[in-house]
C-alpha cells in the first residue's frame, strides 16, 4: 500500500500533505500510517515544526466508509487509528500547524482539534456526516 500522504523536510519545517483522492478519506491502515509519520517527525532532530495540509478537493473526509461496509469489525481498527493520529498530533514534542481548506469532516475535525495552531481558508466548512 502506498502512503496516503507526501512528506518533505526543508529548513526545519516538515510538511505533510494528505493526498488520497478523491476526498482524503482514510482506511484504518492509512490512519495508522499518518500517526506513525507524525510520531517520526516529532522524533526527528532536524524538524522544528510540523505543518499538515492537504491536496485535492478538501482537507479530510474522515474515515473511508467502504472499508467498514466490507467488514464492520474494522470499526475497532479505524477508531484506534484515529486515536493514534490525534494523539500523535496533540502530544507531539514539536508544534503542529494544520492548514485547512474546503471540507473538514469526521476524523479531519479530530486532527484539527488536536493541533497547536489552525490556519483555515475562508471556504473551510466543518461537519460530522454521522449526524
Amino acid at each position: 500500500m502506498s502512503k496516503p500522504f507526501n512528506t518533505t523536510i526543508e529548513n526545519g519545517v516538515a510538511e505533510m500533505i494528505l493526498d488520497h483522492p478523491p476526498v482524503n478519506a482514510f482506511d484504518s491502515a492509512g490512519w495508522f500510517a499518518i500517526a506513525d509519520e507524525i510520531d517520526g517527525l516529532g522524533e526527528d532532530d532536524s524538524v522544528r515544526v510540523i505543518i499538515i495540509a492537504a491536496a485535492g478537493k478538501g482537507f479530510c473526509a474522515g474515515v473511508d466508509i467502504k472499508e467498514l461496509a466490507a467488514d464492520s469489525s474494522k470499526i475497532v481498527d479505524v477508531n484506534k487509528g484515529n486515536y493514534e493520529t490525534f494523539r500523535a498530533i496533540h502530544r507531539n514534542p514539536k508544534p503542529v500547524i494544520i492548514a485547512l481548506h474546503s471540507f473538514v469532516l469526521g476524523g479531519g475535525i479530530g486532527m484539527a482539534g488536536a493541533a497547536d495552531i489552525l490556519v483555515a481558508s475562508e471556504c473551510t466548512r466543518f461537519g460530522v456526516p454521522e449526524i
